[in-house]
């Protein structure tokens, strides 16, 4: 009898801790996805205000691949493709090419850069 119990014990104890460890790394993972979003999000609000800002003070995007390698966004911002208003590429990335007009599908995907209330980017 006392063999039962004591095998018994130990598989329960290899269920509660087998368990409790896949549920420490499922939610583990879904917490460091979850700020790693949180990080996208807030880093792309910060460039969209830097470049809302730089195109106010430039009036228009000369010089802005200068100032995104600056930014200390930097890793953050050598991902991205600038448009202007009409969806002429201005800055390339993920093989578009400097001077290519965007599909309205893509600009539909856009996040864009507004100066007064006017789209400029």
């Amino acid at each position: 009898m006392r063999s039962l119990t004591v095998k018994l014990t130990l598989a329960f104890v290899l269920v509660g801790v087998t368990g409790a460890l896949l549920v420490a790394l499922l939610v583990g993972r879904q917490t460091r996805t979850e700020f790693d979003r949180f990080l996208s999000s807030r880093d792309q609000v910060m460039l969209v205000e830097a470049l809302g800002r730089y195109y106010a003070a430039q009036g228009s995007w000369n010089g802005v691949n200068a100032m995104l390698d600056r930014t200390p966004l930097g890793a953050y911002a050598r991902d991205i493709a600038l448009a202007d208003a009409a969806g002429v590429v201005v800055r390339a990335d993920r093989g578009l090419a400097v001077g290519q007009q965007l599909s309205r599908q893509m600009l539909a995907r856009c996040v864009g850069v507004s100066v007064n209330g006017n789209i400029v980017g």
